[in-house]
Parts: structure tokens; C-alpha cells; sequence
């Protein structure tokens, strides 16, 4: 990543950002890239590293999105991925629709991991705090 469009990024992230969100659907939908899951879902210890581009496609309108991604796209020096990736917890997966640049979607339940991530210079940034997290 190009540090420099990060700041424009953050900014124009935070004006599209739309009210509060459904994080638990949030994360059941988008493409999670820790593969970590027991029977009843997340096991402990799971963070969860979320695809960037799949929440704001999902959370913002295509005008917003479309902007948005135009910045994201100059912030990304290179990527590249191969078709599949491999987890011993779940095996081949594939990536395809991925973009690389994970992001933290909180948990329902207040974790310590989730009051870190809102004293995140991103989170404060990015005006995540907008979603109700």
C-alpha cells in the first residue's frame, strides 16, 4: 500500500459512510480471510480479517463505492493472489473477489479486541465510529 492516499482515503470514507450497520451480518457475509470456525461459529481467539472492498461494497451506495474504490485503487502498490488459498482449519479456499487490504468489522458482544480497534487512528480516521461500533 501507498501510504499517501490513505489520508484521502480515510476522509472520503468517513463522508460516504453510511448510519449505523448490521456488524454481525456484516461479518457472516463478507469474505473473511481467517478461516478459523468452530461448530457455533467464531471460536475464541478468532479475530476475523475482513475484505476492505467487500464491507464498502456492501455498506455504501455504487456512486459512493465507485469514489471510494478509485482512491483505494491508487493507494495499491501491487497485488496479486493465486486462485486458492490453503487453511488447515477449513482447506482450499478460493480468493477469488479479493483484494487483500483486510479490515476489522467489531464483534456484538464489546470485546477487548473491539474497544482496541476504536482507539485505532483508522477507526477515528475513517469515521467508523458513524456504524455504531
Amino acid at each position: 500500500m501507498r501510504t499517501e492516499p490513505l489520508v484521502d482515503l480515510a476522509v472520503l470514507t468517513k463522508q460516504i459512510l453510511p448510519g449505523t450497520v448490521d456488524n454481525a451480518s456484516l461479518r457472516k457475509s463478507v469474505f473473511d480471510y481467517d478461516k478459523r470456525r468452530g461448530s457455533d461459529g467464531y471460536q475464541d481467539g478468532h479475530v476475523g480479517y475482513y475484505e476492505l472492498v467487500g464491507m464498502m461494497r456492501m455498506i455504501t451506495d455504487d456512486n459512493a463505492y465507485e469514489a471510494w474504490k478509485q482512491i483505494f485503487n491508487s493507494a495499491v502498490a501491487y497485488w496479486a493472489t493465486t486462485s486458492m488459498n490453503y487453511s488447515s482449519y477449513v482447506g482450499m479456499f478460493s480468493m477469488e473477489g479479493t483484494n487483500g487490504v483486510s479490515c476489522y468489522i467489531p464483534s456484538t458482544s464489546n470485546t477487548a479486541t473491539d474497544k482496541a480497534y476504536r482507539s485505532t487512528e483508522w477507526y477515528t480516521s475513517a469515521g467508523f465510529e458513524k456504524l455504531g461500533w
